[in-house]
């Protein structure tokens, strides 16, 4: 082994995901406002070193977690189970065979609950990008720019101006 290469950290046991989990949520308040004054920051990061305690309290390898290394694994726990509770959705609202999609685990299911209106499956009613849609929107002729007015080679100014009044 190199010198400059790092022992790969242990993986978080169930129980230190169930206690980051517990902390976050009866701390949700102060970690996730909206305010950003120094005061607010510094309590944040109380908060953080408060559930690393706590963590590496229950931690059975022995192995010593950062507060970074504490609130990585909240972002990434987090945003996997977004992404999983996005596809169950989707899935769930599908037709046709195949089996159905695997159910949020408890403790996803308390990632939810403490993420609440943060948005999972994107807005209400807008388009997903990703897909081709099956058919072009049709246009009126009353959205039609003055691109779509074409002169068939009459040179009446009468008819252009009552065309023109309707756009």
């Amino acid at each position: 082994m190199a010198s400059g290469t790092r022992k790969r950290s242990p993986n978080f046991s169930e129980i230190e995901i169930q206690t980051l989990l517990k902390e976050v949520e009866k701390n949700k308040s102060v970690l996730f406002s909206k305010l950003s004054s120094t005061t607010t920051n510094s309590a944040k990061k109380r908060v953080w070193e408060s559930i690393c305690a706590k963590v590496n309290s229950c931690n059975s390898t022995g192995h010593v977690r950062g507060v970074e290394e504490i609130r990585k694994k909240w972002t990434t726990y987090m945003s996997e189970t977004k992404k999983k509770a996005a596809k169950q959705r989707k899935e769930s609202k599908r037709t046709g065979g195949g089996p159905p999609p695997r159910d949020l685990t408890p403790c996803e299911e308390t990632v939810i609950g403490i993420i609440g209106d943060t948005p999972i499956d994107g807005i209400p009613g807008g388009l997903d990008l990703a897909e081709e849609p099956e058919e072009p929107p049709a246009y009126e002729a009353e959205s039609a720019g003055p691109s779509h007015i074409t002169d068939s080679g009459s040179s009446c100014p009468g008819k252009c101006k009552s065309v023109l009044k309707y756009l």
